[in-house]
């Protein structure tokens, strides 16, 4: 395994895994990959709860709630 100082991180940007028995346990990544990955981990966090909102709205949905497309495109003349 690579040995790199902090700095090195810092500096480089690249992150550095650490393994045990093989296999990848750890990751040292910068300060800004690690706030870019967090905002990451919160949108999709938010994308996931859209979703359940928007699945729940539709299965009690009944089909008049929904306005037909060609009626749609009628009303705005498209």
């Amino acid at each position: 395994m690579t040995r790199r100082s902090t700095a090195e991180v810092e500096k480089t940007g690249e992150p550095v895994a650490f393994e045990k028995d093989g296999r990848e346990v750890a990751v040292l990544v910068s300060a800004r990959d690690f706030r870019l990955l967090q905002r990451l981990r919160e949108e999709n966090e938010q994308d996931r709860l859209d979703t359940e909102e928007a699945d729940r709205i539709l299965s009690e949905s009944k089909p008049e709630d929904f306005i037909p497309w060609a009626k749609v495109k009628s009303d705005l003349k498209l």
